[in-house]
């Protein structure tokens, strides 16, 4: 098990649609990582986020690698701290992967709805939890 503590600013959070963020660096060659528990905590700034019929996704190669799980950004909109955490299993991992999809590729964290978060200047902690795998 590998862990990681990064933290997300408020621009980051507001372009991630666009510019989605490395939370797991690639493996390296031979090895897939597959994540299974994320903490995210808010520190909410002077402004709440807004438009937030967002979900955020893990991303491998392009692919939300969680389709059945989506991680709602609706605690975003809070004015005080916040957080919330996911616990991801392999019934929910995206099928359809190929082995080569994944190889020695790094995971990101993006906004999978349709708009971006609007308006808001907190930050996020994140901490995520992996293993990889040889393959």
């Amino acid at each position: 098990m590998q862990k990681l503590d990064q933290t997300l600013t408020s621009s980051q959070l507001l372009n991630l649609g666009t510019t989605p963020v490395e939370i797991i660096s690639a493996p390296g060659s031979g090895y897939v990582t597959v994540p299974f528990l994320i903490f995210m905590r808010l520190y909410a700034g002077s402004t709440a986020y807004g438009t937030l019929t967002t979900s955020l996704g893990l991303i491998i190669n392009g692919t939300n690698i969680f389709p059945n799980q989506s991680m709602s950004t609706a605690f975003l909109s809070s004015s005080s701290d916040e957080f919330v955490y996911y616990v991801f299993t392999n019934s929910v991992i995206a099928s359809g992967l190929s082995v080569s999809a994944c190889e020695n590729q790094p995971v990101y964290l993006q906004n999978t709805g349709l708009l971006e978060l609007t308006s808001g200047n907190g930050t996020l902690d994140i901490q995520v939890e992996w293993d990889t795998f040889n393959v």
